[in-house]
């Protein structure tokens, strides 16, 4: 009889993916938080980016894979404007990471469907099947000088790991086909994974991707010597439908900061500031996690939390909570350090807020 998964948080849901793939010989990774040296003097929008960039650069031999598997923090700062308009959105969160890295081989539909199968068996473990899910695949186009067909193959690959054929939804274009720009990143055509949401609306719960490319020099596609292939789990979006809630700000990680913060205004907004109150969680939430995993701030990361800060600062503001020295920023700062687990960051937090605004530009 499988084992029934004990999911009550994020760090529950972390362990029963990683407890999936070590079962299966992968090594687990160390979270580093968000530092990156392929993204320097800024904050790493992905997780694990610098390991998958050692695999497929390095050199490997031929039939002996490498294949890890972690969670870490990313932090998406193009979500911003997108938190208050839905209800899955945050700008900081956990992702879990998989891959299989090796070898360019002449036929690796075997590889691409043992990652397609690995990730359908992962969450079907938790118990989300398949038969309802959307998944996107790469639809064909131009990329770096290249026409690149449609990526067909994906097709029977999903329908054989129980996806329906109408389910399977071809987009043309770089928007299913990773790091089409940057020179010397790996690229390759990519699945995004939708299942349905308790509200009907459909959740985006991962991706999986395949890199087989690289992006010369002149921003040119090339083909690589090794691929890594293997996909990425949002955990609190996860976590959000495992427990059968439409909104993420209500999922245990979240829900007390929400919870004090709404004892800390007049009850009455509570009703009709639904954006604020979810734009204030997710950045206050948000300056606690970068504060949290990064000792300095210079140039680029500075501008990201002086960002957020000031977003933060004005929902704050609209929800009446204007002295953003006083006790009530405090508390809340506090009770989102707590869920994160680091409590000495609260002073350094208010004091973003406050510098912010006061030199709002």
């Amino acid at each position: 009889m499988a084992r029934k998964p004990r999911v009550s948080n994020s760090q529950s849901a972390s362990e029963e993916v990683h407890d999936f793939f070590t079962r299966r010989g992968f090594e687990l990774l160390k979270a580093t938080g968000f530092i990156s040296d392929s993204f320097p003097d800024t904050f790493a929008p992905s997780a694990f980016h610098d390991d998958i960039l050692k695999c497929i650069r390095g050199r490997m031999e031929s039939g002996d894979p490498v294949q890890k598997v972690g969670t870490d923090w990313v932090f998406r700062h193009v979500d911003l404007d997108r938190v208050s308009t839905s209800q899955s959105h945050l700008s900081c969160f956990q992702m879990a990471v998989f891959f299989s890295a090796r070898t360019r081989e002449s036929d690796d539909n075997a590889l691409r469907h043992g990652i397609v199968e690995q990730f359908v068996k992962v969450l079907c473990s938790l118990g989300l099947e398949p038969e309802n899910w959307l998944v996107t695949y790469f639809g064909g186009g131009r990329i770096g000088g290249l026409n690149v067909p449609p990526d067909e193959m994906i097709v029977h690959i999903w329908e054989n790991c129980g996806v329906a054929r109408e389910c399977l939804i071809p987009v043309c274009g770089t928007a299913c086909f990773t790091n089409c720009h940057r020179p010397g990143e790996p690229a390759g055509p990519r699945c995004e994974v939708f299942v349905p949401g308790v509200d009907g609306n459909m959740l985006e719960i991962g991706t999986v991707v395949f890199e087989r490319f690289m992006i010369g020099s002149r921003s040119e596609l090339v083909m690589s010597d090794q691929v890594v292939y293997g996909g990425a789990i949002g955990i609190e979006r996860l976590v959000m439908r495992l427990a059968g809630l439409s909104d993420i700000t209500k999922i245990v990680d979240i829900s007390s900061l929400e919870d004090l913060l709404l004892a800390e205004i007049d009850s009455r907004l509570g009703a009709v500031a639904r954006d604020h109150i979810k734009g204030a969680v997710d950045g206050v939430r948000s300056l606690v996690v970068l504060r949290s995993r990064v000792e300095q701030l210079d140039s680029k990361r500075r501008r990201r939390v002086n960002a957020v800060a000031r977003r933060t600062g004005r929902h704050l503001t609209e929800l009446g909570i204007v002295d953003l020295e006083g006790s009530q920023v405090e508390r809340i700062c506090r009770q989102a350090a707590k869920l994160i687990g680091c409590s000495n960051v609260v002073e350094v937090v208010v004091a973003d807020l406050v510098r912010a605004a006061k030199d709002p530009v």
